[in-house]
């Protein structure tokens, strides 16, 4: 089914059935949207970084990041901080400390994201209001902030800026991944993503994105995958991507679950503004106060 031209306000319920083919998605098995093991990582921080133990009763400020921590990311001396690589159950990391500004950026290998947290259990990043997270000028492969867990929850909360350097291309800025599990996968972003957001999950449980303004020149501005629980898509700000604003598929889904897109601002991509597919019967609610410029439903 196919609406050519969105309505504001525009409110629609509508039943679609599974239809061949196959849409280009965040997969999990290799490159920048898979999983992907590093024998390098020891689980330390940059020497910004500290698991101080006035932050959390869990923390024991050994200096390394272990399971249950929240490890906190400030700058102190207007200086970037290193790349993070951390392969730990139940991690928090927080990046900045209001008002001072703190930036995690890719300054080692481009090959990965400037802020990767990956295995098992949950990951949690907030990134606060004055500060962000960038892959940097040479990082065009890694992305900005990757979260994968094989059977945990995932959080991003972005306050600040997520940026790919590389936007203006097809630079990854946000890449969330749960493998399986009954784990939910959030995204809140009340600040700037500068590059694709995309977010997987072939888990059970619920898919929440909600962001404010996400700018890229790639393909997708948001890529939403989901094979178990609703998928919820918010748009609070401005979307733009090359071909398609926001692309949202559902695969194997529970009985009861739903696509749901709340376009608040205006969605923009070369090609259209929301694409959903549907490998399976379901419902698809899509209600565009905002500007949706184009809109194809499979």
């Amino acid at each position: 089914a196919i609406l050519n031209q969105a309505r504001k306000p525009f409110r629609s319920k509508l039943m679609f059935a599974a239809s061949a083919g196959i849409m280009a998605v965040a997969m999990p098995g290799g490159g920048v949207y898979g999983t992907r093991a590093f024998a390098q990582v020891a689980n330390t921080f940059p020497s910004d970084c500290s698991d101080d133990v006035s932050v959390s009763s869990v923390n024991n400020g050994d200096g390394f990041a272990d399971p249950g921590e929240t490890i906190v990311c400030a700058d102190s001396n207007s200086t970037p901080i290193g790349q993070l690589v951390l392969d730990v159950e139940d991690l928090t990391v927080i990046v900045g400390e209001d008002p001072t500004p703190s930036l995690v950026i890719n300054t080692s290998d481009p090959s990965l994201p400037a802020l990767y947290m990956y295995g098992t259990g949950d990951k949690t990043v907030v990134v606060s209001s004055q500060s962000g997270v960038s892959t940097g000028p040479t990082g065009l492969s890694g992305g900005a902030v990757k979260l994968f867990t094989s059977d945990g929850k995932l959080s991003l909360t972005n306050n600040g800026s997520i940026t790919a350097s590389f936007s203006s291309l097809s630079g990854v800025a946000v890449n969330m991944l749960i493998e399986g599990g009954e784990g939910t996968l959030n995204l809140d972003s009340t600040g700037t993503i500068s590059g694709e957001v995309n977010a997987s999950n072939y888990g059970s449980g619920a898919t929440t994105i909600n962001v404010g303004d996400v700018t890229t020149g790639g393909t997708r501005g948001i890529a939403v995958t989901g094979d178990g629980g609703t998928i919820s898509v918010t748009t609070q700000g401005t979307v733009t991507a090359g071909s398609n604003g926001i692309e949202a598929r559902s695969t194997n889904r529970q009985d009861g679950a739903e696509t749901k897109l709340d376009i608040r601002g205006a969605v923009t991509g070369g090609t259209n503004g929301a694409f959903v597919r549907s490998d399976n019967d379901i419902v698809v609610d899509l209600t565009a106060t905002g500007d949706l410029h184009g809109t194809t439903l499979l």
